[in-house]
């Protein structure tokens, strides 16, 4: 009886009472006859006697009846729940519990258990399609070898529990029927399983994954409308793609909780907890071990794409050794089809590496004795095949001749290359399917190392080698060797030349050589020193022209001029003993540099240079429409018609050299590309190429190679957006993005292209159609007719491009896809006609609402913006494969960081502060100096004024936003109450925080932030007696627009905005306001010239530097002999 009423006081949070009823000796039986006034003298004070009575009420009404009003008792208990928010104790004091690094559980050592959960296609419960966590795989299979604990866990099922105790029985009549529960009733739920779990048994506070699985697929069956993946993500650790993720949902978080009370209490868990790391590895091995299977029978039905093809190769090497030996050499290159690849030899070159680790580069280690080999066995070949004897006889009777004149070993080195290729037999290359390819000994010869006598005929060769190797798709390996003059050609010629997959250029002569040489050298760092004062956007064009003029006449007048006279004097003097040869150079070297800096001396000369090396694309101006403007000439007021001009930049033209004069980036984001294709249907999505929009177009690409852009739009002030003047230059801007670039080039600047640039008032008054024409243009040759890249050595490649998202701000959105800019109208959001009333308190998106393609035609004939919320038809329509309704995205830095969390944290820090004064705003903004940030310092949030706080309206900008969000709870944790439910909110919004922040997520996080959506809303609706503005609803699509963008943080406009620092500080070193438009497009494109000329996004690994202690730098400065204090000096800089 104790413990029933133990229960009962834990349900209604009532704990601190227990020894109280125990020491009244009240138990089960008499609980329904206490009165008001023994109530009272119970509880003396006022909130837990209220709570009590009310729950008391509610539970004697269900024990005499089963049959009362189901609406009745769901009223009283939300209103019980409200008052009395389910927190646990102490759980606020660690706002990243959710997030912890405790990735897997496992029970106790002692049980001598282990388990896993893999993935596989073989159901072991029903589910429901709508399960995105389990859309992959459809099931989680659990294999685990289990002691009798867990056969206990499973031996009971969830009904059996629930119906086992009065809050489970509550929870079964009033959600049984309809399904679904609210935020309340899943809380009590997971609090009624993890306490049974638990038990009494302080060994069992640790709980096999298997089981909570399980729990969340049983929830699942008794409550129909609830989501798996809102009570258990289980842990991932996908080493492909070095990605690790704790497991999450609600079971989890309770689970940790009351582990954390026990804890405290020290009552429980006597034992400790397994190592978190040793639990993933041992995990990692044995899914590794599971999917090796997996891993054979891909590769033996697939060969691309070729990247996981060689992942897996590697990973099934032991289970193919063991397989081999029990195979012919012809059955096993039947078994594996990407070694019958022209470039299956790699394959076979990695089974050999690891096998024999020690063997690599044998030929080159062991040369010298592997020349008198080859040597003997082309004795043997010209004994005993006749058709090879001339060309033996050819090499021999040259190294012959070389020997007996004594020269170098280079000779014997060439010679016995030249003879290897002639000792194996001919291969047979299949052209097509009626016809095969068998080259000659020639041409194997010449495939090996190819022997070219003219310098004239070195061009053709190396054109016609790459057309027959590409016709027959044969790798194209080859390297550059240079030979001394010792060796004779078999031609008896002066030289022998190995060609290259570049271009060869003949030097005819040292002085031409010298000459030509250091004229490129000199325009190569003159160009590129003129384009880095260009690319600086705090130097004006006119300074970089007094800089470009300055430094030519000095170096002319100080440094060349002087050098030629001196040059002469010491031919004078010298009375011809002076080289001839050097004096040349020595002029010719001058004098190209003096016609170097000709080439720069003015900006017409260095723009048309620029052109002429193709990175400088310039803007191109184009009309929007005609205003009329008044002047005042000799006393007479005139109206002049003035066009209205944009401009607007080439995107073919930009992408096109982006990726040529990069070959690295194209084939890096070709191949970053095929493996988001290759893993679309994982459980981790990663980019907007795995998202549902890009992955209905892949059918009508027809194999073409087509990679998704971005659009983003937005208006910004380049003046003093305060001062009188504000909106006369008020700009708007159009950028286009590369959403599939690796990450480490996606968030550079360089690489977010301006596409348009004009006045926001232009486009106000002429509409979008007029002003976004070029912009839909380029969009659709890229999609029609894409763009050629070449590349050296290699064949034209045509690629196009598709928009796939267009991005902004809310304002920006809606005024660029013709929806309505007020968003206190009556229908305020583009993705669904919820109506502001009902939005005000929709804490959940209403999936019936959702705008179609049909019914946005509808809308658009009523032509009535207040019944539909739409200004004008979207003129982003124009663009092949656009829709409004599946093209159009979120932002999460103006709808969460300057939004939702502005709001939270300001009516938090205003109620700790003001109302329950648990601290002062002094204690808060020391914390905020003296807290260390880590890696986020340089984003470290200001201190917080007064009157901000009394007006619950903080200031801060995303960034800082972003970084106080993230610490909030180790700023203020430990100053707020063990049982305060507003900290609820912060943990909630905490959550929700990361999962929209994360760069790769479980699909099972979808459910799991709707549910996260909704229990916020909720709490923020009770808690702050406030409604919620659009902005709040925004976050309830974001479980849809995950679905079809893949992780919203890669479609931000943090990258974006700060793209429109570069015209603002260009606009503010200049006081040009004639045609700013077009000042600020060439000061782009200039910046974009010098990235092409300087930068040229050279890949790099970026990342915070480690520290190293002194005690740990000494270490390595003794281990590498580190003694010259110049290289001690350096090291420092690297490591601290």
């Amino acid at each position: 009886m104790e413990e029933d009423i133990k229960a009962l006081l834990e349900a209604w949070h009532l704990e601190g009472y227990v020894e109280l009823f125990a020491k009244n000796k009240i138990n089960i039986d008499c609980l329904h006859l206490l009165d008001v006034q023994m109530i009272k003298e119970l509880f003396p004070v006022i909130g837990d006697r209220a709570i009590f009575t009310k729950n008391l009420e509610n539970w004697v009404k269900l024990a005499q009846s089963q049959q009362t009003d189901k609406e009745n008792l769901l009223l009283d208990l939300d209103t019980t729940r409200e008052v009395n928010i389910d927190v646990l104790s102490d759980k606020h004091r660690d706002p990243f519990s959710s997030i912890s690094n405790i990735e897997m559980f496992q029970l106790d050592n002692e049980n001598k258990t282990c388990e896993s959960i893999v993935l596989t296609s073989s159901p072991i419960a029903s589910t429901s399609k709508d399960d995105s966590l389990w859309d992959l795989q459809n099931s989680c299979t659990i294999e685990s070898t289990v002691n009798h604990r867990t056969e206990v866990f499973q031996s009971k099922k969830l009904l059996d529990i629930l119906q086992s105790s009065v809050d489970g029985r509550l929870l079964l009549s009033l959600h049984q029927e309809d399904g679904l529960l609210n935020s309340s009733s899943r809380r009590k739920l997971c609090n009624i399983i993890i306490k049974y779990l638990l038990g009494d048994d302080p060994k069992m506070a640790t709980i096999p994954s298997a089981i909570l699985c399980d729990m969340a697929f049983q929830i699942k069956e008794i409550f129909k409308k609830e989501n798996i993946s809102t009570y258990f993500i289980p842990y991932i650790n996908n080493k492909k793609l070095n990605i690790k993720r704790c497991a999450k949902g609600k079971l989890y978080d309770c689970l940790h909780n009351r582990k954390r009370e026990y804890r405290l209490a020290q009552k429980k868990l006597s034992s400790s907890f397994t190592s978190t790391d040793a639990a993933s590895n041992e995990g990692g091995k044995r899914v590794e071990t599971l999917d090796v299977s997996d891993d054979v029978a891909w590769i033996k039905s697939s060969t691309e794409p070729w990247k996981i093809l060689e992942l897996k190769w590697k990973n099934t090497i032991n289970f193919r050794q063991e397989e081999a030996k029990k195979l012919t050499i012809s059955q096993y290159m039947a078994l594996y089809p990407g070694l019958k690849k022209p470039t299956g030899y790699h394959l076979l070159c990695i089974d050999f590496d690891a096998l024999y680790p020690d063997a690599k580069d044998n030929l080159y280690k062991y040369f010298v004795l592997s020349k008198k080999a080859i040597f003997e066995l082309a004795n043997k070949k010209y004994i005993t095949n006749k058709g090879m004897q001339e060309t033996i006889m050819s090499i021999t009777n040259v190294l012959e001749e070389q020997n007996q004149e004594g020269s170098s070993e280079e000779v014997e080195n060439i010679s016995a290359f030249m003879l290897l290729p002639l000792l194996a037999g001919l291969p047979i290359q299949k052209k097509s399917k009626k016809n095969c390819w068998r080259p000659s000994r020639q041409e194997c010869q010449d495939g090996f190392i190819t022997h070219v006598s003219r310098q004239m005929d070195l061009q053709e060769t190396i054109k016609k080698r790459n057309e027959k190797y590409f016709n027959y798709e044969k790798d194209r390996n080859t390297m550059m060797h240079n030979l001394s003059d010792n060796y004779v050609s078999l031609n008896s010629l002066n030289s022998l030349n190995t060609i290259q997959n570049a271009s060869y250029h003949g030097l005819p002569t040292v002085i031409e050589t010298s000459s030509a040489q250091s004229e490129t050298d000199s325009t190569d760092s003159l160009v590129k020193f003129t384009a880095a004062l260009y690319g600086n956007t705090l130097i004006p064009r006119n300074v970089v022209q007094f800089v470009i003029s300055n430094v030519t006449n000095m170096v002319s007048n100080s440094v060349i001029k002087p050098l030629q006279e001196i040059l002469s004097e010491c031919q004078v003097q010298s009375q011809g003993q002076m080289s001839i040869e050097i004096s040349e150079r020595l002029r010719s070297h001058l004098n190209a540099f003096s016609n170097s800096m000709n080439d720069v001396r003015t900006e017409h000369t260095r723009f048309l240079l620029f052109k002429n090396l193709g990175t400088y694309i310039e803007p191109t101006e184009y009309i929007i429409g005609q205003r009329i403007e008044g002047s005042h000439a000799n006393n007479n007021f005139r109206l002049n018609p003035i066009p209205a001009t944009g401009q607007s930049i080439s995107v073919r033209l930009v992408l096109k050299r982006f990726f040529e004069l990069n070959n690295n980036m194209f084939k890096e984001t070709i191949q970053c590309y095929n493996e988001y294709l290759a893993s679309s249907n994982s459980d981790i999505i990663q980019n907007i190429v795995q998202g549902s929009v890009w992955q209905n177009k892949l059918n009508s690409f027809n194999g073409k190679i087509v990679l998704p852009l971005a659009l983003y739009f937005d208006d910004y002030e380049l003046d003093n957006p305060l001062g009188s003047h504000a909106g006369v230059h008020k700009l708007g801007a159009v950028y286009i993005s590369v959403l599939c670039l690796p990450p480490k080039y996606l968030s550079k600047l360089r690489n977010i292209f301006l596409a348009l640039l004009f006045h926001s008032s232009d486009r106000q008054k002429f509409g979008n159609r007029l002003t976004f024409a070029p912009v839909i243009s380029e969009l659709n040759f890229l999609s029609q007719h894409g763009i050629e890249l070449n590349f050296p050595n290699e064949l034209p490649l045509k690629v196009y491009f598709e928009l796939a998202v267009i991005l902004g701000d809310n304002l920006g959105i809606h005024s660029l896809i013709g929806f309505s800019e007020s968003f206190s109208g009556n229908f305020p959001c583009r993705i669904c006609k919820i109506h502001k009333k009902n939005l005000k308190y929709a804490h959940e998106c209403d999936h019936e609402l959702y705008r179609t393609m049909e019914q946005y035609l509808t809308d658009l004939d009523i032509r009535d913006v207040t019944t539909t919320g739409i200004k004008e038809e979207c003129v982003w329509h124009d663009v092949d494969g656009f829709s409004v309704i599946d093209n159009v995205g979120v932002d999460i830095m103006h709808d969460l960081l300057e939004g939702v969390c502005k709001y939270d944290l300001s009516f938090l820090l205003h109620t700790y502060i003001f109302e329950l004064k648990l601290f002062t705003i002094e204690t808060l903004n020391n914390r905020l100096i003296s807290f260390g940030y880590g890696p986020d310092r340089d984003n470290q949030p200001p201190c917080v004024l007064p009157d901000h706080i009394r007006k619950q309206a903080i200031k801060m900008s995303a960034s800082e936003m972003l970084c106080f969000v993230r610490y909030f709870g180790l700023l203020l944790g430990d100053l707020i109450p063990s049982d305060d439910p507003l900290w609820e909110l912060y943990l909630c919004l905490r959550k929700i925080f990361d999962i929209v922040t994360s760069t790769h997520l479980q699909r099972g996080m979808f459910d799991l932030l709707q549910c996260l959506v909704s229990e916020h809303h909720k709490l923020y609706i009770f808690l702050s007696k406030k409604s919620l503005t659009p902005k709040f609803h925004f976050l309830t699509h974001y479980q849809c627009m995950l679905k079809k963008f893949g992780p919203l943080v890669s479609i931000w406009s943090m990258r974006f905005e700060a793209k429109h620092r570069i015209s603002k500080l260009s606009a503010n070193v200049s006081s040009n306001r004639r045609n700013i438009c077009k000042s600020l497009a060439i000061r782009h494109q200039l910046k974009l010239n010098d990235s092409f000329l300087n930068d040229n996004n050279v890949g790099k690994e970026y990342g915070h530097k480690k520290l190293v202690s002194h005690k740990v730098r000494q270490k390595i400065i003794n281990c590498l002999n580190l003694n010259d204090v110049s290289i001690e000096d350096e090291l420092r800089s690297v490591i601290g």
